[in-house]
Formats: structure tokens, C-alpha cells, sequence
């Protein structure tokens, strides 16, 4: 496999994970869930610090990727979305 294969298939499964967080954090609206949008900008905040606030902080389940995040327990999402909105 040379560089270029390397680089598609890389992207490819990068792809993949963002279209399956898509459906998973949509599905989970659907039942209930609250989801937020993070517009992140690295010099401001770093993702450790978030994810580890919310890892502190939150009382239900939670998930994130690249930005997007959803909450089990809407007092969760209203707390996390004071503190990093």
C-alpha cells in the first residue's frame, strides 16, 4: 500500500466514524438526549479540560466527538452548555 492509499484510507475511516456518530447522537436525540454543538478553538481551551469537566461533573451518561456533544440528563446539558458556550 503506498502513501496515497495510506492517506484515503485514513480519511476514509475518519469519515466513517463522523457519519456513525451522526446516526448514534441522533438516534439518542430521538429518545430523549440533548445535543450540543462545541465550536472549539484550541488556543482558547484545551479538549482535555472539557472532557474531563464533564467527566466530573455530569450525572448521566454523556458522548462527544469532534465537537459534538449529547447528554442523557438535560440538567447536564444545560450546566456543560453554561460553562463552555
Amino acid at each position: 500500500m503506498n502513501l496515497q492509499d495510506q492517506i484515503a484510507d485514513e480519511l476514509a475511516s475518519k469519515m466513517q466514524s463522523e457519519i456513525d456518530f451522526q446516526i448514534l447522537s441522533d438516534m439518542l436525540v430521538e429518545l430523549g438526549w440533548v445535543k450540543i454543538f462545541v465550536r472549539y478553538s484550541p488556543p482558547q481551551r484545551s479538549w482535555d479540560k472539557v472532557k474531563q469537566w464533564a467527566e466530573d461533573n455530569c450525572q448521566g451518561n454523556h458522548q462527544e466527538h469532534n465537537g459534538i456533544w449529547v447528554f442523557e440528563d438535560q440538567k447536564d446539558a444545560n450546566w456543560f452548555a453554561l460553562k463552555w458556550l
